[in-house]
């Protein structure tokens, strides 16, 4: 179905809705969040009331994400008795002006961070705000981790602390409001299904976030710590789409 969309470039409302039928299963009952940001432009095609049956920018993408992941056959497998790793701690932040993203992981005693300046280009694809971006940003610095640290991370719980209270309430959901902040947290959740990270998002007062140092620039507690600092990496995964 999603195939003979993209081929046709069209999408009618009645095949709209038992396509988001079909796909809304696995947006709440597998692999976390993944594909909950995915499902939404299907769903407004579905509710289409002036008979446009065109296939638009989002629903493009989403209909080419959709058969992408579906073909990866991705598969959860969950035993009565498992071996827990140490858990892994990511905390986030980022600053609006200017705008930088910085993440420090603390996993097993060892402290690591990562920070730097999104490329023009991915801010480019950000709606126009008068907010600085702060929202997509922190979302941004959350990507950013789990991609740079991506083999420390791999196969292991994750706890990810966010002082921003947007970026860490839709990430959690697994969607948002805006189109282009459900295109960065629909590919956090998707490198965490790929990489098999178990993802929690909480919320940490900004006075407790030591990510909030790199962000602005600031180095001395994490070199006290002996943290060592990590090129920003973006995992082929979000490459692909981000």
């Amino acid at each position: 179905t999603i195939k003979q969309a993209l081929n046709s470039g069209t999408l009618a409302a009645g095949c709209a809705q038992k396509l988001a039928g079909r796909l809304s299963w696995a947006t709440q009952f597998m692999f976390f969040k993944l594909g909950r940001a995915m499902i939404r432009p299907i769903f407004d095609q579905k509710r289409s009331r002036n008979g446009d049956v065109k296939i638009g920018s989002p629903l493009w993408i989403a209909l080419k994400w959709w058969c992408r992941v579906l073909s990866l056959e991705l598969c959860e497998l969950h035993e009565w008795s498992v071996a827990e790793r140490p858990v892994a701690h990511l905390f986030v932040d980022a600053a609006g002006n200017p705008a930088r993203c910085a993440a420090v992981l603390y996993l097993e005693g060892r402290w690591m961070y990562t920070d730097g300046k999104p490329s023009a280009a991915l801010m480019d694809r950000l709606i126009k705000r008068s907010d600085s971006q702060i929202m997509a940003l922190e979302t941004m610095a959350i990507a950013l981790g789990l991609s740079t640290f991506e083999q420390e991370l791999e196969e292991r719980s994750v706890i990810v602390y966010s002082d921003n209270k947007g970026a860490e309430a839709s990430t959690r959901k697994g969607t948002a409001k805006s189109w282009d902040h459900c295109e960065l947290i629909h590919e956090i959740w998707t490198h965490a299904a790929v990489n098999k990270i178990r993802v929690w998002v909480e919320r940490v007062p900004t006075d407790d976030n030591i990510s909030d140092l790199p962000s602005r620039f600031e180095y001395d507690m994490l070199n006290e710590l002996g943290a060592v600092w990590r090129a920003p990496g973006i995992s082929k995964m979000m490459l692909e789409d981000i």
